[in-house]
C-alpha cells in the first residue's frame, strides 16, 4: 500500500512538470495506477467484506459461534436482529448479529509431532 502512495507520488510530481507541455501520457498513467489500485486493493477486500457479511447473517439455532469480542458460545434463538446465545457455563446473551464474527471452527491440533517425539 506504500508503494502506491509513492507511485501517486511520483505520478504527481511528474504531472505538475508536464501540465504545460500538455502531456496526455501522465494522465493516462494516473487513471491506471488509480484502476489498479482499485482492481488489485479494494475490490478483493470489498468481496472479503461482503462474504463475511453473508455468512454472519445465515445462522441456524445449534450453530455454535464466535463473537468479535473472542466469546465462543451456541446460538439458542434468533428473533430479527437479535441473536440469543447460550455459553458453556450456561449464561444466556443477547447479541446484535454485527456483533458475530461467524461460526467458530477450532484449530485443528496434528497429533503426529507428539508421537514421534515419544517413540524416540
Amino acid at each position: 500500500m506504500v508503494s502506491m502512495f509513492i507511485i501517486g507520488g511520483i505520478m504527481l510530481f511528474l504531472a505538475s512538470d508536464t501540465a504545460q507541455k500538455g502531456n496526455p501520457l501522465v494522465t493516462f498513467l494516473m487513471v491506471g495506477v488509480f484502476f489498479a489500485f482499485y482492481w488489485f486493493y479494494m475490490r478483493p477486500r470489498n468481496k472479503k467484506r461482503r462474504e463475511q457479511m453473508t455468512q454472519s447473517r445465515n445462522f441456524e439455532v445449534g450453530d455454535e459461534i464466535q463473537t468479535i469480542g473472542g466469546l465462543i458460545a451456541t446460538v439458542v434463538s434468533i428473533i430479527d436482529d437479535k441473536i440469543n446465545v447460550r455459553t458453556s457455563s450456561g449464561v444466556e446473551l443477547a447479541f446484535v448479529k454485527r456483533a458475530i464474527s461467524g461460526r467458530y471452527n477450532p484449530p485443528v491440533v496434528d497429533a503426529a509431532p507428539e508421537a514421534e517425539t515419544k517413540g524416540q
